[in-house]
């Protein structure tokens, strides 16, 4: 390995700090797979690539995946070792080396995309705006189409839900970057509970015919800026087949898991989610959801029929008795 490259991966590792361990998405373990789940040959690759481009992994860009990596450590679920450490400095290294090429303004028939900055390793922050008039369009999230897995697989299910017009928020592709909307956060007293909830069961009964969500947490729900500026989840890097076998399911905050996800589970963690934003102080959801009405919506997704709970626990919403 050159000496130079070693070195720069040698001080990263030995300078991260974890702090406030807490349940979140594993990002720590998707990075390191994305090196070491490659073949030997496309390894190799991986590494030419950043040796050929090591100027573009400068200070400032050490300091960025120094902290990346001292979050990503942070997760409760996340048991590394030296070589697990060294496989995500690798690929971090390699989506800056990668998307340090591209440009940050593209086009499209319709729309103008300005990436702006990077809010992980694989993806940026940026918005979009019409060709024509220059109006705002909406922000967004993009990820480059040449990322290695699993995020080219994230980016397939994207354009396939769009596609088949899935119910998902905006979403579009400018040359090798695909983008999807980043949603305005949720305020409680600007965001009615029962449109929030009524909206997310009906985008769950319409993806979650394809893919579950992994994990969802409360910055994955949020209000669009597109259209009827309609509620949505958006975390898509958590998409799993539906016929994907998963170790588990982490329900909101990571305390509860399961080896098999159900629609139920994808409507009881929302419920969970959205009590820990609508129902004030610093108690979890488990102590938020005895208020009303997530009692009342939790008990009342219990009763209903597993085939068809989407469109029961929807008409309740509604008010309308079954």
């Amino acid at each position: 390995m050159n000496t130079f490259i070693n070195d720069i991966i040698n001080n990263i590792a030995k300078s991260y700090v974890i702090k406030n361990k807490s349940d979140k998405f594993n990002y720590f373990d998707i990075y390191q797979c994305c090196f070491s789940d490659l073949e030997e040959d496309e390894q190799i690759k991986m590494y030419n690539t950043i040796e050929k481009n090591i100027e573009i992994i400068d200070s400032s860009t050490r300091r960025d995946i120094l902290t990346f990596l001292s979050y990503d450590m942070s997760n409760n679920s996340v048991k590394p070792n030296n070589i697990h450490i060294r496989n995500y400095i690798i690929f971090c290294m390699y989506c800056y080396i990668l998307e340090g090429k591209i440009e940050h303004l593209y086009f499209n028939d319709k729309n103008i995309l300005h990436l702006d900055y990077k809010d992980r390793p694989h993806r940026f922050i940026g918005n979009v705006y019409e060709y024509n008039s220059n109006d705002f369009v909406c922000n967004v999230f993009g990820v480059n189409f040449d990322q290695t897995k699993p995020f080219k697989s994230m980016i397939t299910k994207i354009e396939r839900l769009k596609e088949e017009n899935m119910i998902i928020p905006y979403c579009g592709r400018y040359d090798n970057i695909v983008v999807y909307e980043k949603l305005d956060p949720l305020e409680p007293r600007r965001d009615p509970l029962i449109t929030v909830l009524k909206d997310v069961v009906n985008q769950l009964k319409n993806i979650n015919k394809y893919y579950w969500f992994e994990y969802i947490t409360c910055d994955a729900i949020g209000r669009s800026n597109v259209n009827f500026k309609r509620y949505y989840i958006n975390f898509f890097d958590s998409l799993v087949e539906k016929n994907k076998k998963i170790s588990s399911f982490n329900v909101y905050d990571g305390r509860e898991e399961y080896t098999k996800i159900s629609s139920k589970d994808q409507i009881r963690t929302v419920i969970h989610v959205l009590s820990e934003l609508y129902v004030t102080g610093k108690d979890s959801y488990k102590e938020k959801c005895k208020f009303e009405p997530f009692k009342s919506y939790l008990k009342h997704l219990e009763t209903l029929n597993l085939n068809n709970c989407y469109d029961q626990f929807i008409y309740y919403l509604m008010g309308i008795k079954i």
